[in-house]
């Protein structure tokens, strides 16, 4: 049988091609989506996420902060509905964007 990953629909036979697992939607969202071009690197949305935030709470926010904050809100609301998906999705993908962050990957 054909590898059929390369078409959504797999109109050539019909098929449905395997769901992606929760890692690798992460990684698909964070590493080779659209984020980075729409957003720019993880440093600089979340250094810019940080300064506003600094502005509303009138205290120093770093970037790395910004995101373990963004990670809190997806547990809390893994907490209200484990099932959805979505959560546990990003819950992953701002692990990956605090490692970035962290590692200074330039990608």
């Amino acid at each position: 049988m054909a590898d059929h990953e390369h078409c959504p629909d797999c109109a050539c036979c019909g098929q449905k091609p395997k769901p992606l697992t929760v890692e690798q939607e992460a990684s698909a969202i964070t590493r080779e989506g659209d984020h980075q071009r729409i957003y720019g690197h993880p440093r600089d949305d979340y250094t810019r996420t940080a300064a506003m935030w600094l502005a509303i709470l009138g205290t120093e926010v770093t970037p790395e902060k910004a995101v373990l904050c963004m990670v809190a809100l997806k547990i809390s609301r893994l907490c209200h509905t484990p099932e959805h998906w979505d959560n546990l999705v990003d819950l992953i993908g701002y692990g990956i964007v605090y490692d970035r962050i962290v590692r200074e990957d330039p990608e």
